[in-house]
C-alpha cells in the first residue's frame, strides 16, 4: 500500500507529452503501482467514483516501444500500453512512500 501519498486533480485527456510538462513543484506523474492502489481488484472498480471509466497516463515509456507508455484503465483495472499521442487522463502526485 503506497502511503503518505497526495492526489492532485483529474485533468485531460491530453497527450502523454503534455502530461510530462505538468510534472513541476514536486509533483510527478503516477506510478503504475500509485494508481492501481486505487483499484479495488476484488470488486473491479475504482476506489474513487471520479476515476471510474477512466484512462491514466503513468511516466514509464514502453521499453519496447518507446513512442508508447503504460495506462491505466479504470474501467477494468487494466493495465496497457498507448502511443504517446492518445489522449488520456493525468491525476499528478507527490511525495509516497511504500
Amino acid at each position: 500500500m503506497i502511503k503518505d501519498i497526495e492526489w492532485g486533480e483529474i485533468k485531460g485527456p491530453m497527450s502523454w507529452y503534455e502530461a510530462k510538462e505538468l510534472e513541476v513543484g514536486g509533483w510527478r506523474l503516477p506510478t503504475i503501482p500509485d494508481l492501481t492502489s486505487l483499484f479495488d481488484y476484488d470488486k473491479g472498480e475504482s476506489r474513487e467514483q471520479a476515476m471510474a471509466g477512466k484512462a491514466f497516463w503513468t511516466p514509464s515509456a514502453y521499453a519496447a516501444l518507446t513512442d508508447f507508455a503504460w495506462i491505466v484503465y479504470f474501467n477494468i483495472g487494466l493495465v496497457s500500453y498507448s502511443d504517446k499521442f492518445g489522449r488520456y487522463c493525468v491525476r499528478l502526485v507527490r511525495g509516497g512512500t511504500r
